[in-house]
């Protein structure tokens, strides 16, 4: 339960020389042990090259979440056991398009590498494999407009690829029969659109550690773009399917939150997600993400990164 790489996530669609550091708290995730809470931790930075038009990202995410191995009970349900569980190591690019005195537009693509372990589900009579070696590319474009010295609003749209689906093994232990095939994720849609507002901002001269304060509220749209792949298998006498349990799943989700700028070079943001459809992935989430910026596409004027 390590989700997906969204370029919205703590970024803004300019160029940026920037370290940062993503928290997550999601309450009562849905996974294959049932519900459970999940922590997530994303280091990662972000560095301009060609005259601060274009940036190439790096992020890596790991989480205290379900196991990647999981036991089956007599009743064939998961345990739920927990553990440190690393995720996708994710790049991505980043290039303006048109900038103007009161926007920008850009677009690139973001590639997601299988760094997480398999997913393992077993006891003294099965076991399940699913490998975690899928590739999955996003391109995406992104629009920044700051209507007045104390508004903006940003908005992404991204689309995303599993290039190379993911092998599934599962097997009888007792007789050693087995099956085998390959599940491929569905193409999804991630969309947001952020308002913002700065409530408050110091005089450019001013020698202070607050420089800024911004209330914000943004709203996400994740679509799954076909119906989702299954692999069924009948080993040992059990039947078993594999797969999404959703066949075309959406997720609306709404953010709100502040976010503090400290000594005009880094902003703390804390938030509250709430899920706002009948298809939810948590309960409610708390983000807390920090950000700071440096060299040259670190000065620049940004709007906000949340």
């Amino acid at each position: 339960q390590i989700s997906q790489y969204k370029i919205s996530e703590e970024n803004s669609p300019l160029p940026r020389d920037r370290v940062f550091f993503n928290y997550n708290y999601f309450n009562s995730v849905v996974g294959s042990a049932g519900y459970g809470d999940v922590q997530r931790f994303v280091p990662g930075f972000e560095r301009t090259f060609n005259d601060s038009w274009t940036s190439a990202e790096v992020r890596l995410p790991f989480a205290g979440t379900f196991d990647s191995t999981q036991l089956l009970n007599e009743e064939l349900l998961t345990t739920g056991g927990s553990a440190a569980e690393l995720g996708n190591l994710s790049v991505a690019l980043k290039q303006l398009l048109l900038q103007t005195e009161s926007g920008v537009v850009s677009g690139g693509l973001s590639v997601e590498l299988p760094t997480a372990d398999d997913t393992v589900i077993q006891n003294r009579a099965l076991y399940m494999r699913r490998s975690g070696e899928a590739v999955t590319v996003a391109p995406w474009l992104g629009l920044l407009m700051t209507p007045t010295d104390r508004t903006f609003i940003q908005g992404f749209g991204q689309v995303a690829f599993d290039t190379t689906g993911e092998s599934v093994l599962v097997e009888d232990r007792y007789s050693g029969e087995s099956a085998a095939g390959r599940l491929q994720e569905s193409a999804v849609l991630y969309a947001s659109v952020q308002g913002g507002v700065w409530l408050y901002q110091a005089d450019a001269a001013a020698d202070v550690s607050l420089t800024g304060l911004a209330g914000v509220l943004e709203l996400h749209f994740n679509e799954m773009l076909q119906s989702a792949d299954h692999f069924s298998a009948n080993v040992g006498g059990v039947p078993l399917e594999f797969g999404n349990a959703g066949s075309r799943a959406n997720v609306v989700n709404l953010t709100t939150g502040l976010t503090a700028q400290l000594y005009r070079r880094t902003n703390l943001t804390m938030s509250v997600v709430v899920p706002t459809s009948s298809d939810r992935q948590f309960d409610s989430e708390l983000h807390i993400g920090l950000n700071h910026y440096f060299g040259p596409g670190g000065r620049r004027s940004s709007g906000m990164s949340r």
